[in-house]
């Protein structure tokens, strides 16, 4: 069918609603990775391994603390807002707000306690990185369900601005001061990272009310719990295998390798997620959109999106992979001697977050069209299939064998949900699909 949006030149409107978005991610992205190489080069490879670990223990936490909220403010927000339902619109950001710093809490409480029984078994500068690191576990979780929000309005610049900008910039300047002093070390830098994320914290919650429509200020909250939770449920189980399917090479190095493995791991997986840069920028925008349009049963802008968020994910992951093969040998060895032994199971990474751009933002069309379930389904099986592959190929191979086990775990998880993206929503998530003419008009 024709809607009056690809009437207008659909292209134009994506453009406009994503080019901030974009900017923001590109920016972002580029500042990270900047980080990412400073502080391998002034902590060396154990003390940036350390610092990798902790940080991603802690975020790891959070997303468990988060309870698959994030999605269900995503999913519902832009819902409410075209229905001008401002109790059920805020009655979703209070509940969801009101549990995750609950869960937050609770995590950090259990966290510590874990910690704590564990002590011998830890050296000390870990034991005291994890003791102070987790600390960030609640506000992670609070930070996590306010870019969600902030996402939902459409103020993708604002959502990402303190994670992607604010935080990776202040740590820099930050760790730049500590190594001129000779006092650059893993601690030190965590102690950094809480204050900083702190702060963006507190900035994201400030733009976050002033994005709030005026009517929600004289509102009464109004929710179904259960709704909430049939919905939640779910998508918690499916972003904790999905945090799984991320985040366990990392988690299990430092579990069966040493913290120098971990740091050379980390640095080749900072350098390969550039690849990925076009599908993770693109679906900040592409989320509400896909969300309103399946709801709106506009099929031709569903398809769209679709296809215009696949090839832009395409285009920029070919041209980091070329950046990559000329120079990211180089940059590796100017970082250390040491990091340059990650260079295969960068190409092995990468490999992975190739076929992850061509077959676009098929996850995200589960989860935010009612396939929750089959979502979960993928999602769990690859999990599991990622546990077994690092803890069969870690101990043999080391960074290499976690490289390899992401990789086909990634594989597995992109043919399959295109496979159900195909047979559920009619539709063909990848580049051999093109957007319709109308909506090319600009």
């Amino acid at each position: 069918m024709s809607s009056d949006v690809a009437e207008k030149g659909y292209l134009k409107q994506f453009i406009k609603g994503g080019s901030s978005g974009l900017l923001v991610k590109g920016f972002g992205l580029g500042t990270k990775a900047l980080m990412q190489f400073l502080l391998a080069a002034w902590l060396s490879a154990k003390g940036y391994g350390i610092y990798s670990y902790v940080v991603t223990l802690t975020f790891s936490l959070s997303v468990f603390g988060q309870l698959g909220l994030q999605t269900v403010v995503l999913r519902f927000i832009p819902t409410f807002k075209s229905e001008k339902n401002w109790n059920k619109l805020y009655g979703i950001l209070y509940i969801a707000f009101r549990i995750g710093f609950i869960s937050g809490v609770f995590l950090l409480i259990g966290s510590e306690y874990i910690v704590w029984l564990l002590r011998a078994r830890l050296g000390h500068t870990l034991l005291i990185s994890l003791q102070v690191g987790l600390l960030l576990v609640p506000l992670l979780v609070l930070s996590g369900l306010r870019q969600s929000a902030l996402q939902s309005f459409k103020s993708i610049f604002k959502s990402r601005f303190p994670e992607m900008v604010l935080i990776p910039i202040t740590i820099i300047i930050g760790a730049g001061i500590l190594y001129v002093f000779n006092i650059a070390t893993a601690i030190n830098l965590i102690y950094i990272r809480i204050v900083v994320v702190f702060v963006g914290f507190l900035l994201g919650m400030i733009w976050l009310f002033r994005e709030m429509p005026f009517s929600l200020r004289n509102v009464t909250p109004e929710y179904n719990s259960k709704e909430v939770i049939y919905v939640a449920l779910p998508l918690l189980l499916a972003s904790s295998m999905e945090l799984i399917l991320n985040k366990t090479d990392i988690l299990m190095l430092g579990f069966l390798k040493p913290m120098e493995d971990v740091g050379i791991y980390n640095l080749s997986l900072q350098m390969a997620s550039l690849t990925s840069f076009g599908l993770t920028s693109v679906t900040l925008v592409a989320a509400p959109m896909i969300s309103e349009y399946y709801k709106k049963n506009d099929i031709e802008n569903l398809k769209n999106t679709v296809s215009i968020t696949t090839w832009t994910s395409t285009v920029f992951s070919i041209g980091a992979i070329l950046v990559i093969f000329f120079i990211g040998n180089s940059i590796l060895t100017m970082i250390g001697n040491e990091f340059s032994t990650g260079e295969t199971a960068l190409w092995i990474l990468i490999s992975g977050q190739f076929l992850n751009s061509i077959t676009g933002p098929v996850a995200l069309l589960l989860a935010m069209t009612g396939h929750q379930k089959q979502f979960s389904k993928v999602i769990i099986i690859s999990s599991i299939l990622n546990i077994i592959l690092n803890y069969l190929f870690i101990p043999v191979l080391g960074i290499e064998g976690a490289a390899v086990a992401t990789m086909i775990s990634t594989i597995l998880w992109n043919i399959w949900m295109s496979y159900d993206v195909w047979k559920f929503l009619n539709l063909k998530p990848s580049i051999l699909t093109r957007p319709s003419l109308s909506s090319l008009k600009l």
